[in-house]
């Protein structure tokens, strides 16, 4: 116990000292073992997808890490009650997060323009809907109960099983195209 205390004591303090550096590693690191956990564990493949994990990693490092951290870090800042929080991130944010994320998966993975648009267009809302179900109860918890320093490490907490279900849906979409 003492260990895990002395972790989230260094963790807090990476925090203060490199706010967004450290949340971009922790999303970046979290995002790329999700791919890992989701291949293995949930779509139990024979073989390793590593340029999938790697773009994966990138959209976590480069994508998720970056604005989520500056958006996290921006509401903070804001002093907003929770629910005004939480309805900015949901209502404003999510929708152009997740757009972005799937077009840069689709071209990432070699897709075409008219084909990432059009993944986009009709991959987008379904998984906006299972986005709402998940991020509204977390994010209110997260904006009401935990420390800003430990915000980002609680996303990634509830990203665990979030990533492993975009990751799953992204590349089912892109393997059935």
């Amino acid at each position: 116990m003492r260990l895990f205390v002395r972790l989230l004591n260094m963790y807090k303090n990476q925090v203060d000292k490199r706010p967004l550096l450290t949340q971009v590693l922790t999303a970046g690191t979290m995002t790329t073992v999700c791919d890992v956990l989701t291949q293995r564990l949930i779509e139990r493949n024979q073989f390793h997808d590593y340029r999938r994990t790697a773009i994966m990693g990138c959209c976590g490092f480069l994508y998720f890490g970056p604005l989520c951290g500056t958006w996290l870090t921006i509401l903070n800042k804001s002093k907003l009650p929770v629910i005004a929080c939480v309805a900015l991130d949901q209502g404003f944010f999510v929708a152009p997060l997740l757009s972005g994320f799937l077009g840069i998966q689709s071209v990432l993975s070699g897709k075409s323009l008219s084909a990432t648009r059009h993944r986009i267009k009709t991959d987008l809302f379904p998984i906006l809907k299972v986005n709402w179900m998940i991020w509204i109860p977390a994010q209110a918890f997260n904006f009401y109960a935990v420390p800003f320093q430990f915000r980002m490490m609680f996303l990634q907490v509830v990203a665990l099983f979030w990533n492993c279900y975009l990751s799953n849906e992204a590349n089912k979409a892109t393997e059935m195209e």
